[in-house]
């Protein structure tokens, strides 16, 4: 098995304050305009979101890979390149 660390790399998380902040802009709009909104809803949606942002950075992963944009002489994602993990471990962690 391969470590936490590896997989949780793979999904790029320096990419999730992206996420985050389009929630927290959906927000000020919604006060601004005069909707009710709850914390647990906001909390829902961040963590929604950010699942759904992880998926997306691995299906771009994989897919990238399988078709030869990644290249192990040029690569930014290197995870499946440098064989850190297998094509079918990232397409099951998406």
């Amino acid at each position: 098995m391969y470590h936490f660390a590896s997989q949780m790399i793979a999904t790029r998380p320096w990419s999730f304050p992206a996420s985050f902040i389009a929630v927290l802009l959906a927000v000020a709009v919604a006060s601004r305009s005069g909707l009710q909104w709850n914390y647990v809803g906001v909390a829902a949606a961040a963590a929604g979101g950010t699942l759904v942002h992880a998926a997306a950075n691995l299906i771009n992963t994989y897919y990238d890979f399988t078709s030869g944009v990644d290249r192990k002489d040029d690569a930014d994602d290197r995870t499946l390149v440098d064989g850190v993990l297998q094509p079918g471990d990232v397409m099951l962690m998406a």
